[in-house]
């Protein structure tokens, strides 16, 4: 019986789900930080540093994910990464501090291999008009569990207990390994895997000997940092300076998660040969340092509807960007090579993963969380600055 849609289409709704399982694993603590926090006895600004050892952890497989996925294929590479966030949820349920710590690791571990086995699939099957949009569909993936995290945790919260909250994730974590081993043969066949001309190193060399790739591994090291941050802080922020019940601190997330739901969908089907996405990603950063702003400003007298309002609209931007970018990755990549360039240029860019959460967390602990967002958005304008610098052909694609 034949498929209603193409493969590339199948692909980007599997690759999808894997990572709106893995984005709610990392979801977990960020959104229920407060009830943790409380029920540890430890100060909540200790999220900053899980957030770095998250994503440092991520680093160490996005190193060898190209060669992983290589060896052993996309779609085995995504189920690694989903048993990576099981032994981490398994881990931080215990309700132990260095739990904790080593569920953030074992959870970034997993984040290392998402992006580059989805990116390799998908350039591999789409074609190179619908990547931008395709890209930007899988990716909403992050945006769907934010929704469902802001929402659901707090909820669950009434209902049972945080450790109780992640063993549910978990379980849902182990169904999507099994759902990808089922569909794993028919979307990426055994043949398909091969080893591929580059070296982790040669990767790196093309990413920083190409103008163009280290513009945007620049802007997308400065988009990460205030991406990661809006996620990270957002709860806790509201809770701890605006004085907003974790409810409407939840909801506020997960009005940013559907902007950012709203905003991968819009970016990726505006794109095409009248507005490029460099262009794009241009106004997002734009957007992205006005957001911050506007965050900067609100008080413990603003209303919870200008939260949730400046909530969508950040995300909007800060989750905007990222299928864009992968996309332009993607084209700018050598045939057969999108997995390990795009590792590549995210171990570069991914820094801001690392870093973003330690200047975020320093700067909201010597003055305030809202000054520490808009520190955020300036970095966010250096990329987009970066962006600006890059010169465009008679078609308007960045040289």
């Amino acid at each position: 019986m034949p498929h209603v849609l193409p493969a590339h289409w199948r692909a980007a709704l599997l690759l999808n789900l894997v990572m709106l399982v893995a984005s709610l694993a990392i979801f977990t603590v960020p959104v229920m930080a407060p009830a943790i926090a409380r029920s540890l006895a430890v100060n909540p600004s200790l999220l900053g540093a899980w957030s770095a050892l998250l994503w440092g952890s991520s680093l160490f497989t996005v190193f060898t994910a190209g060669h992983f996925i290589s060896r052993h294929g996309a779609l085995r590479a995504s189920q690694a990464c989903l048993v990576f966030c099981m032994a981490g949820l398994a881990c931080a349920a215990t309700g132990w501090l260095p739990g904790l710590a080593l569920a953030a690791i074992l959870i970034g571990l997993g984040q290392g291999l998402e992006t580059p086995a989805s990116s390799a699939l998908l350039a591999r099957l789409t074609p190179l008009n619908r990547q931008a949009l395709l890209f930007s569909v899988k990716q909403t993936g992050v945006q769907v569990a934010g929704m469902l995290a802001g929402i659901v945790f707090p909820l669950l919260l009434l209902a049972t207990s945080w450790q109780g909250a992640l063993l549910m994730t978990l379980a849902l974590t182990a169904a999507m390994v099994l759902t990808v081993e089922r569909l794993r043969g028919e979307l990426e066949p055994p043949q398909s895997t091969r080893a591929g001309g580059l070296t982790m190193l040669a990767a790196m060399r093309h990413v920083r000997g190409d103008p163009r790739l280290v513009r945007l591994t620049f802007a997308s090291f400065a988009y990460i940092a205030m991406q990661v941050c809006a996620n990270t802080f957002l709860v806790t922020w509201a809770v701890a300076e605006l004085g907003a019940s974790l409810l409407v601190a939840g909801q506020a997330f997960a009005a940013m998660q559907i902007g950012g739901f709203l905003g991968r969908i819009a970016w990726g089907l505006v794109c095409g040969p009248r507005l490029r996405a460099h262009n794009v990603l241009i106004g997002l950063g734009a957007g992205m340092a006005l957001c911050a702003a506007g965050l900067h400003l609100l008080t413990p007298q603003s209303p919870p509807a200008l939260l949730a309002a400046l909530s969508l609209a950040t995300g909007l931007t800060v989750a905007g960007w990222n299928g864009l970018f992968l996309a332009e990755v993607a084209r700018l990549s050598p045939a057969g090579e999108v997995g390990r360039v795009t590792s590549a240029s995210f171990l570069f860019g991914s820094a801001g993963l690392v870093l973003g959460p330690v200047i975020f967390s320093v700067v909201a602990a010597a003055s305030s969380y809202r000054n520490a967002m808009l520190m955020m958005g300036c970095i966010a304008g250096l990329g987009m600055i970066a962006l600006l610098t890059g010169r465009s052909d008679p078609q308007g694609r960045p040289l």
